[in-house]
C-alpha cells in the first residue's frame, strides 16, 4: 500500500509539474505548494497527532485549505500552515 500511495503521489506531482509548465507559457504564475505529513505538523505547531486528528473532525484544520487526502494518505500543505492560529 505504501507503495502505491508513493507511487500515487510521484504521478500528481508530474501532472501538477505538466500543468505548471502550460500555465508558465501562457505567463500565468501559480504558487508553489510544499505538502508535508503528519510528524512534521505535529512538529511544526507543537502538538500531538490526536490533536491535529480533533482539529480535522472539528473543522479547524480544512480539507483543501490546510489539507490534502490522497486515498488514506494525508499531507498537510505547510505554507498554511505555518500561517496557521487555532
Amino acid at each position: 500500500m505504501e507503495d502505491y500511495n508513493t507511487e500515487l503521489l510521484k504521478e500528481i506531482k508530474e501532472e501538477l509539474t505538466s500543468i505548471r509548465n502550460e500555465f508558465t507559457k501562457q505567463r500565468i504564475v501559480i504558487p508553489e505548494i510544499q505538502l508535508i505529513s503528519e510528524t512534521e505538523v505535529a512538529e511544526i505547531l507543537k502538538v500531538s497527532k490526536v490533536t491535529l486528528n480533533k482539529w480535522r473532525r472539528d473543522n479547524i484544520l480544512i480539507e483543501g485549505k490546510h489539507y490534502m487526502r490522497f486515498g488514506k494518505c494525508l499531507r498537510y500543505k505547510k505554507n498554511a500552515l505555518l500561517n496557521f492560529s487555532k
